[in-house]
């Protein structure tokens, strides 16, 4: 797997799921999950300042690469659908029964169970991995995939030199504090590609400094305002779309016009 070839935009990912022989019938469920993972994502950052929605469509890239099960990359690419409360200055519930069901009918049961169980998913500290370590031999095939989404999302954290733009501490925290055990888990789960892949990417934060300039400094991922920048007013947009209204009207009613003189020559004859 080599990360430079991961996609972030959806015509990057249609065409890898095409290269791996996606039919029509499974574009048609990338599509499907797409959509529900933009309108999810919409106004949602990453604390290193980028969309949400690309780590979203890189993790599920990766998950892609190593091979997995259609639900399983469906899942990754919504893996996070349950903790968006968790995002600094959030104004979303909590899942409720509704947003399951919501979920299952629309990608299905068999991906709605994969994203809950990556939301009760305990990681995020060395004793964490080497329970999972310890457990993988019994583990069953759906905690396995899990597993699969959930290292997927740590070496997308880790591309691009991502914590390193955040608090400076993060780097120590995740990389330095158990990232052996995440490559060692890969590895144990014959996920080469991906183990390989994050010794990469941690071997950058090894050998680059960045300018403090340059770093963002925040602890986690945020929902921004929805306040665009220009934004019209509330009149100024009504006034707008009356004249665009007025505008189309004219034109539908010049249309019909001229086409009524086109047509009169032959009804007179």
């Amino acid at each position: 797997m080599s990360y430079t070839d991961l996609s972030l935009t959806y015509p990057q990912f249609v065409i890898q799921c095409v290269n791996h022989g996606y039919d029509n019938a499974s574009l048609r469920k990338v599509r499907d999950a797409y959509e529900f993972m933009e309108e999810m994502s919409d106004g949602l950052f990453r604390a290193q300042g980028a969309p949400f929605s690309c780590h979203l469509l890189r993790t599920a890239s990766i998950v892609l690469s190593t091979g997995a099960a259609l639900p399983v990359v469906l899942a990754a690419m919504v893996h996070s659908a349950y903790r968006l409360r968790l995002f600094k200055n959030s104004r979303r519930r909590a899942y409720r029964l509704s947003h399951r069901s919501h979920l299952q009918t629309i990608l299905g049961s068999d991906v709605e169970m994969l994203v809950y169980a990556y939301a009760h998913l305990p990681w995020y500290s060395p004793d964490t991995l080497d329970q999972h370590l310890a457990n993988l031999e019994s583990a069953t095939q759906s905690t396995r995939n899990v597993l699969t989404i959930r290292l997927a999302d740590e070496l997308e954290d880790w591309l691009d030199l991502s914590l390193a733009f955040m608090d400076r501490d993060q780097v120590a925290c995740r990389i330095e504090a158990y990232g052996s055990l995440c490559i060692r888990l890969a590895e144990r789960m014959e996920l080469e590609g991906l183990a390989n892949s994050m010794r990469d990417a941690a071997a950058q934060y090894r050998n680059m400094e960045l300018p403090d300039v340059a770093l963002m400094h925040r602890h986690r991922a945020y929902e921004r305002s929805r306040a665009h920048l220009w934004e019209m007013s509330a009149p100024e947009a009504w006034l707008l779309n009356f004249a665009r209204r007025v505008v189309l009207a004219l034109r539908s009613k010049d249309t019909s016009r001229r086409a009524g003189k086109r047509r009169s020559p032959s009804a007179r004859s």
